[in-house]
């Protein structure tokens, strides 16, 4: 559950976007079938505020051409997600990669949804303020942790993540795959245990 501080920031976004407290009730009710902001999950919040501030930008200043595909077509100009000198520096840039990576089957290829996108770029951008002396990624960083990632179910993914945003946001991606790790590992001892208990009966 958010907290009253994370709730105030929320509306204040909505606001920033021209948006009501209806407005905002009725958007979660549809995306996330909650009524209330109080409901939110850890990882709802943080992909419905990410996705507040990029609808502010939008109307604060519109770019030349908008819509996801503009984005992707950007986002692979030189591959997934080149960027000058192969640096990510900023969330919005990791948007992008994470939204073509996914877009275009680098990642759980007709499984992963845009929710998985905002996720996958929180993480990232979490990676990216966790390299104190220069606060970026790589291409070659990203393309790494996108071969590492693409070797674990989704659901594994998607339950990692809603644990590291609500415990863990200060570590590195070695700690994130080690979450990952550990779910799969816990996953399988439980089958196992559960194969057992049928034989015996």
């Amino acid at each position: 559950m958010p907290t009253d501080r994370q709730i105030a920031r929320l509306y204040t976004l909505a606001h920033r976007c021209g948006l009501g407290r209806t407005d905002v009730h009725e958007d979660l009710q549809i995306r996330y079938g909650v009524p209330s902001s109080k409901q939110l999950t850890p990882l709802q919040y943080e992909a419905y505020t990410t996705d507040l501030t990029r609808r502010c930008r939008a109307v604060a200043s519109p770019p030349p051409c908008s819509g996801r595909g503009a984005r992707h077509s950007e986002a692979t100009a030189g591959g997934v997600g080149d960027y000058r000198e192969s640096a990510y520096t900023s969330a919005e840039q990791l948007r992008q990669f994470a939204d073509a990576a996914i877009a275009f089957g680098k990642l759980w290829p007709r499984e992963a949804n845009d929710q998985d996108a905002v996720a996958l770029a929180i993480i990232l951008d979490d990676f990216r303020a966790h390299r104190v002396r220069d606060r970026k990624l790589s291409q070659r960083q990203l393309d790494r942790f996108v071969d590492l990632l693409a070797g674990f179910p989704l659901e594994i993914f998607r339950r990692a993540a809603a644990e590291w945003l609500a415990k863990y946001r200060t570590r590195g991606e070695k700690y994130f795959v080690g979450i990952m790790t550990g779910m799969m590992r816990d996953d399988a001892h439980q089958a196992a245990a559960a194969r057992g208990t049928l034989q015996l009966i």
